[in-house]
């Protein structure tokens, strides 16, 4: 090969990895890691919820023994999101971009589907 054919394969290379490079930057991971912290309480009585689940797609954590939570993940897109959980309650889902770098209160419902039910027995 000569001189020429040589520049011409060095300098296409060069703009082919430049290229290849600025892709992977742009799709490679967009989102930066957000904390999200706060309480998670009962709606009606405002009583904390210990040990509540605050999870993604990437984990999960748990509330202390006062309702509080600090959890940090990197989100994957726009449209991701976290659930807080709890036996008895229905579960809410929060866009972590909203809520990131500043503590929020996450008010859970309490979800009793079923009416109370009371056993009547002779007495014997």
């Amino acid at each position: 090969m000569n001189q020429s054919t040589l520049l011409f394969m060095k300098n296409r290379l060069t703009v082919v990895t430049i290229f290849l490079l600025s892709i992977s930057s742009l799709y490679g991971q967009p989102f930066t890691a957000v904390r999200i912290e706060g309480f998670v309480k009962d709606e009606k009585t405002m009583e904390s919820l210990p040990y509540a689940l605050v999870s993604s797609h990437a984990g999960g954590d748990y509330a202390d023994e006062n309702g509080y939570f600090s959890y940090k993940y990197t989100p994957e897109n726009e449209t991701d999101s976290v659930l807080i959980q709890y036996i008895g309650y229905k579960t809410v889902r929060i866009a972590p971009h909203r809520v990131a770098d500043k503590p929020i209160t996450i008010y859970l419902t309490n979800a009793n589907l079923l009416p109370e039910v009371v056993v009547l027995a002779p007495l014997i």
